[in-house]
């Protein structure tokens, strides 16, 4: 099932799950058997879930965690991925955007639901969940999804302070790769490991940095404050 971001059933679900009125979700999903499934279409034909609308920028809707399961609960799909015109890009599934969006509550929901921990698709670096809140600086996202039993890359780990797999990687890959992420604990973590003093200053991405593109973004026009990271790995 397909809606039109213009459709009023689309518009009436949106307000819903945006506002929170729970009873109204309810009603809508018992009187529109195909509607957890739905995609809603935006102008630039980028389709979305009603999870990813719970989880969308600038996410912490009231009762977006409860909207969430009641989606679930009704069959919505909590690893579907949103549908690009051109079919390439970024195919981020709900966890991504709702990691993006800081919103822990979501992250939760999803995953008490069934949201793979792990899928990949995060824009940007083609990640996990955990890469899009690192990428957007996210931390409590971040801390949460490694609550919950993520895995982190390289530069993820040095990233939060994770000193012991920042170690371990860089050990196991000779590679100082992990340490071109800019935050407070990255110089210090970084230098215990096998990095150049240029390497090992705030400033320094890599000698790959500028033969990195963005991809395609599936985002509508308010998404996650111009998708500009505050720092590209």
């Amino acid at each position: 099932m397909q809606l039109s971001a213009t459709d009023p059933l689309a518009l009436t679900v949106i307000s819903a799950i945006h506002a929170g009125r729970l009873d109204d979700l309810r009603n809508l999903l018992a009187s529109n058997p195909d509607l957890p499934k739905a995609r809603i279409v935006d102008g630039k034909g980028v389709a979305r879930t009603l999870l990813h609308i719970a989880s969308d920028w600038p996410g912490h809707f009231p009762d977006a965690a409860a909207s969430v399961t009641i989606l679930i609960g009704a069959g919505a799909d909590p690893n579907a991925v949103v549908k690009l015109p051109t079919g390439d890009g970024a195919v981020e599934t709900p966890l991504h955007w709702a990691a993006s969006s800081d919103d822990v509550a979501v992250l939760d929901a999803l995953l008490d639901g069934g949201a793979d921990l792990e899928a990949p698709g995060a824009v940007f670096t083609g990640g996990t969940a955990m890469s899009d809140a690192v990428v957007f600086a996210q931390w409590k996202a971040a801390r949460q999804l490694l609550e919950r039993g993520a895995q982190t890359t390289l530069w993820q780990s040095a990233a939060l302070g994770i000193a012991d797999r920042v170690h371990r990687r860089a050990a196991s890959s000779n590679s100082s790769t992990g340490c071109w992420s800019k935050v407070p604990e990255r110089p210090r973590i970084c230098s215990s490991t096998r990095l150049s003093p240029r390497e090992a200053t705030s400033s320094y991405r890599g000698p790959d940095f500028q033969s990195r593109e963005a991809p395609s973004l599936p985002v509508s026009s308010h998404r996650r404050r111009q998708l500009v990271p505050p720092d590209l790995p």
